[in-house]
């Protein structure tokens, strides 16, 4: 981050140098006010000379009344000629804003021309059978059929987007009552097999049969009734009232009866969240739930749909497995016959299915990629039931399933929680549009007030004044000298020049006024000279202007990038900045948010210095023109503006309802683009255009009372800062008074006087009005002050530090013999602490555990049960509650922990060998001497072998010693870096005698023992090189070896790696990259999710080789045969999943700890 602000600093300089010329040239055209002033100063020039040329002011006096009204036609000209161009400058402005609107515009024709399209081919295929005559027979036969009560796939293929063959020949059937298991990785088809049974995919060859066969695509029928779909994360993001969530996709008037809904909600566990009295406000179910309880409210939408078939793509991969067997019985008792997909076949989905599906993909070992069995467990028992023929019925079944099942809530309630709600069931309302839990908003309240969100009165007490806030805020990116130098000199430099700029304006006012007076004494030559020192001087101050809009910019960037850089280095130190996280909104957003705060502090000085200073030059010519009576006129004027603008014209409670609309809105339409296919594989497309539809109309007729009070105060003002209405009368009377102050003075002297004192006038005027501005444009830079010294005083809140190591004798499992000198052993340890989530909740209590080294730990429990808050706590970056009796026990140091989770983190523009050392930051060497050490060299290879090698890459100097342990090392010199790089670049080029050579990279300490130890070693602390032949080993022990070798740049490619990767490819590759780095523990929070069964069981054997101790953390057991002990957590709902235990799995038996051993000699040994 340090490093990528430092190039967004250098390439805005360069911007700013380079667009310095460029910018200059636009601010003459039109839309500037240079542009404006050449164009005042060519009308005044042009009326000018109308005036010398007319033959009939020669006739007249230039004293008489006749001459002065022959030249204030004259200069009426002169405004004319002005309103002319400046109506074209409007023109222009408005065709530049309508070709910056153009790519949206674009855009919105695309979408519709995309829709056109779609629909024309969705018509063709699925009305063109209709429109073909009797005579002629359908070039391509019906890709759904209908079969009855089932569902087939008969010879199907099935393509990915890219045209690769992902499953051929599929051919299965799911009959009525027979559930089905579907298991694959990531990529295996799982999902592709869904979507062409909804008809999302395409079908190239074969048949799909289901209820209804093609009528439902023909027709658009939707597939509720007959075959249900159940993600993973179910819909229940959207904002609607809890009947309407159990309905979804379909809409009751009135919502369910009080009864119903209750009774929907007990049968999967939920009736924890229905508590309180009626609320008719929508809620945000997705916030106010975990995932666990979310996938139990699509069970009961399952079980009130009633669908012959129900697709169950991962939507219980965040319950227990009591959970599970609960609500697969429930639906099963319905007669629903349940299609699960599946990562993996564990014993407790295996046991509620039949048959299994098992799907290999493009990868699959023969060419069908599938492979289809039957369960060994499975049994009649598990025969679906006849589906229920009314909604009494389906009540009936489910009271008697759930008197014999055992009950597994989802979540718990006290016991005074319970009370209440048989007190509420005895309350019998007719029907509720809308039922929120009363239970939850009091939790996420009590969370929400008990959260230690840094307020803005901590700031307020500290910086009671908005000049102290804005000092405080400056002072940030003044932290260093070098900057606070650098800073100080543009500041010093746009001080000259604001003088500077002033006096250039007077003299264009001048020249105004000096042309007319000129040309009224006929003289041609000084009306000539006037003109051009009066363009000179608007070319000279748009120089100016430009130079200080240079200076401003460039001080606004060094002040961005001190202060950026300041807080970033205090919000990654020691993991502040997931303490920060919970103190401070958003606090990575306000980081970014720091360019724009600076950038509108340069715009407010700016606005406030350039009229302050005009007004030191006008308010003294006002003064003594016409004395003190125009400053009060002009004070007046400002107050005015200032009472309308504190007059609120909207209640603040309208405000925020509006706001609140228009959030919703924004938030459907994100939820709507998240969950595009769920959506469609629901049929929720009318139902999400209708809730999309009702809140666009509210937010318009809530906000058309607000645009009339809006419109009337953009009315007003206009009226009092637009300078062609109110201001310029004030400028006319102010004009008037100074002309009856001229009696008796020549008319040409006069009428410059009048034009002078009247521009003079004009600018205090708009120099007031800038001023009245910059007051409101303040309020509005405090407000960001204020967030940002809010980040600030989060960072400086000291974190708390945890326990260090704590050394301990190893355990007799380690196969230590007795007497044998041992490093210290390091451990993991917990004594009487307590999980506490980031909302203040406890999720465990009293936990009492360590994990030694050597012996793997596993971590189970459901979804929200603390697995993650354990990882951080691991770490020591966990959050404490009010009474925490004790901390950790025992922690290594940071540096021997490592943490790999679900979705890998690749930092951005890395190349391969820094994202296998990363978190490490990698320096190569930049000045010579360079060379290359070719480690473990082999006896039979000479030096001339090696020059021979190596003299084809540009090597200057070749040389083999000898090491003090006995080992032969070669080092090669080469003359630029790179040479040397490419020398390192792709290993598998590196061969001699059929001997693939060990390079690494050398540096300017000649051979040091650092660069030439074996990759047996981990690299130590701070070691900048990168450890070539160790990466090379990590990547081949993962099964990543094919990535170096099929990169063209080898180690230094630069790709988009979760682009070029998927995703097994980068967990495997972030699992190297714990290999490299070989800590004494590793937390694997799912690491291995999209890995094969089989090799899932390989990394995690070749993890204990490599001396890494994995702490896996998974919500159900697996490779219980590799693990030796187990932490659950989550356990008896009824007192909140606070419980936990420690089991002891499988132990090894000597044997397989010998054979374990004497393999991982061997593998070092090779």
């Amino acid at each position: 981050l340090h490093k990528c602000v430092k190039d967004v600093l250098a390439a805005a300089k360069k911007k700013l140098e380079v667009m310095f010329l460029l910018e200059m040239r636009e601010d003459m055209f039109f839309p500037s006010t240079r542009g404006a002033a050449i164009i005042e100063l060519a009308a005044s020039f042009s009326s000018a000379c109308l005036c010398f040329f007319d033959r009939q002011l020669d006739r007249v006096d230039a004293a008489c009344p006749a001459a002065a009204e022959l030249a204030g036609q004259h200069v009426c000209h002169v405004q004319c000629f002005f309103n002319a161009f400046s109506g074209w400058d409007s023109f222009l402005t408005a065709r530049t804003l309508l070709m910056t609107s153009s790519p949206a515009t674009s855009r919105v024709k695309q979408l519709y021309a995309r829709l056109d399209r779609l629909h024309v081919s969705m018509s063709k295929s699925h009305g063109g059978r209709k429109r073909v005559s009797s005579k002629e027979s359908p070039s391509k036969p019906e890709v759904f059929v209908d079969r009855g009560p089932m569902i087939s796939f008969e010879g199907v293929s099935i393509p990915l987007p890219s045209k690769q063959a992902l499953l051929r020949d599929l051919t299965v059937d799911v009959a009525d009552g027979q559930p089905l298991l579907i298991c694959g990785q990531v990529g295996a088809g799982k999902s592709a097999v869904a979507r062409c049974l909804f008809s999302l995919w395409p079908v190239t060859c074969g048949r799909i049969g289901r209820p209804g066969g093609a009528l439902h695509v023909e027709e658009g029928i939707p597939l509720v009734d007959e075959i249900a779909y159940l993600p993973e994360v179910p819909l229940v993001g959207m904002v609607s009232c809890l009947s309407d969530q159990i309905t979804y996709p379909t809409k009751l008037a009135g919502g369910l009866q009080y009864e119903e809904l209750l009774q929907w909600l007990r049968y999967v566990g939920l009736e924890h969240i229905f508590q309180g009295a009626a609320d008719l406000e929508p809620m945000d179910w997705s916030s106010l739930l975990t995932q666990a309880e979310q996938q139990a409210l699509g069970f009961a939408r399952l079980l009130y749909h009633r669908p012959r078939f129900a697709v169950l793509d991962e939507s219980t991969s965040a319950m227990t497995v009591e959970q599970e067997k609960r609500l697969l019985g429930a639906a099963r008792e319905l007669g629903i016959c349940c299609i699960t997909l599946a990562r993996r076949a564990h014993p407790a989905l295996a046991d509620e299915h039949l048959r299994i599906l098992q799907l290999q993909g493009a990868k699959g070992e023969d060419t069908r990629g599938w492979k289809l069995r039957d369960l060994p467990k499975g049994n009649c028992s598990l025969m679906t039931r006849p589906r229920c023929r009314s909604v009494a019925e389906a009540h009936q079944r489910l009271k008697a399933y759930l008197h014999c099942a055992a009950p597994a809530h989802v979540s718990a309630a006290t016991h005074e929680d319970r009370e209440d709600l048989a007190h509420h069931s005895d309350e019998q309302p007719a029907s509720l549009a809308s039922i929120s839990s009363g239970f939850v908003r009091a939790t996420s309240c009590a969370s929400s007030s008990s959260s230690p969100v840094w307020s803005d009165e901590a700031v307020l007490r500290r910086w009671p004044t908005q000049i102290s806030r804005l000092q405080a805020t400056i002072q940030l990116g003044l932290l260093t000298a070098n900057r606070r130098r650098t800073v100080l000199q543009k500041i010093a430099i746009a001080l000259l020049l604001l003088p500077i700029r002033t006096k250039l304006y007077w003299q264009f006012c001048r020249s105004l006024a000096g042309v007319v007076r000129a040309v009224m004494i006929r003289k041609t030559f000084l009306a000539a000279a006037e003109f051009s020192v009066g363009g000179a001087a608007v070319l000279a101050c748009g120089f100016i202007d430009q130079l200080l809009r240079y200076q401003a910019s460039s001080a606004t960037l060094e002040l961005w990038a001190g202060a950026l850089g300041h807080l970033q280095r205090r919000l990654l130190r020691d993991s502040v900045l997931l303490h920060v996280i919970g103190r401070v909104e958003k606090p990575v957003q306000r980081l970014a948010e720091l360019r724009a705060l600076f950038e509108s502090l340069a715009s407010s000085v700016s606005d406030t210095l350039v009229p302050t200073a005009n007004l030191a030059v006008t308010l003294p010519v006002l003064v003594r023109s016409l004395g003190l009576w125009p400053l009060a006129l002009l004070a007046g004027h400002v107050a005015l503006q200032y009472g309308l603008q504190a007059i609120p014209l909207e209640s603040d409670a309208a405000l925020a309802q509006s706001s609140l609309l228009e959030s919703q809105f924004h938030a459907m339409h994100s939820w709507v683009r998240r969950t595009a296919e769920a959506i469609a594989f629901t049929a929720g497309g009318s139902c999400a255009c209708k809730m999309i539809g009702q809140q666009f109309q509210a937010i318009v007729e809530s906000g058309l009372p607000g645009h009339a009070l809006a419109l009337l105060g953009r009315f007003s003002s206009t009226f009092l800062t637009d300078f062609r209405q109110l201001p310029s009368l004030m400028v006319r009377v102010l004009s008037l008074q100074f002309v009856q102050s001229l009696q008796g003075v020549p008319l040409p002297h006069a009428l410059s006087s009048s034009l002078l004192f009247d521009r003079m006038a004009q600018n205090t005027q708009v120099s007031f009005q800038s001023l009245a501005k910059c007051i409101e444009k303040a309020k509005k830079l405090d407000a960001q002050c204020l967030r940002c010294l809010q980040l600030t005083m989060s960072t400086e809140v000291p974190v708390k530090k945890t326990v260090q190591a704590t050394s301990l004798q190893p355990p007799a499992s380690l196969g230590i013999p007795e007497g044998k000198p041992s490093a210290a052993v390091v451990t993991l340890g917990f004594r009487n602490m307590d999980l506490v989530a980031p909302d203040g909740s406890v999720l465990s209590r009293n936990l009492d555990f360590q994990i030694m080294p050597g012996e793997p730990f596993l971590v189970t429990g459901p979804a929200g049960c603390g697995k993650s808050t354990l990882s951080r706590a691991l770490l020591g970056v966990s959050h404490s509650s009010p009474g925490q009796r004790s901390m950790l026990e025992s922690r290594p140091p940071m540096s021997r922990v490592m943490v790999v989770t679900n979705q890998p983190y690749f930092p951005t523009g890395c190349r391969l060998l820094a994202q296998l050392a990363y978190p490490s930051v990698l320096k190569l060497p930049s000045r010579p001497p360079f060379s290359v050490h070719v480690v473990d060299l082999p006896s039979d290879i000479s030096e001339s072998d090696l020059r021979d090698h190596f003299a084809a890459l540009g090597a200057s100097d070749c040389q083999v010693v000898q090491q003090s342990e006995g080992s032969w090392v070669g080092i090669i010199s080469f003359r630029t870096f790179e040479d040397t790089i490419r020398a390192v670049a792709r290993p598998q080029d590196r061969v001699v005698g059929n001997v693939e050579l060990n390079c690494e990279i050398g540096g300017a300490e000649g051979p040091d023992a650092e660069f030439v130890s074996t990759a047996e070693d981990p690299p130590r602390l701070g070691t900048a090189l990168p450890r070539l032949s160790r990466m090379r080993r990590c990547l081949r022990a993962v099964g990543l070896d094919h990535v170096l070798v099929r990169e063209q740049e080898g180690w230094l490619a630069r790709r988009i790696w979760q682009d070029v990767l998927s995703l097994q490819e980068q967990q495997q590759l972030c699992l190297a990259r714990v290999l490299y780095h070989q800590p004494t523990f590793c937390v694997l929070d799912d690491a291995t999710s999209a890995v094969p069964d089989s090799t899932e069981a390989e990394l995690h054997q070749v993890l204990l080789l490599w001396n890494v101790t994995p702490i896996a953390l998974s919500r159900r057991p697996f490779l219980e045969n590799f693990y030796l002990r187990e932490l659950r957590l989550g356990l008896t709902p009824e007192k909140g999943y606070t419980d936990w235990e420690i089991r002891e799995l499988a132990t090894p038996h000597s044997e397989e700890k010998e054979h374990s051993n004497s393999q991982a000699q061997d593998t070092r040994a090779s």
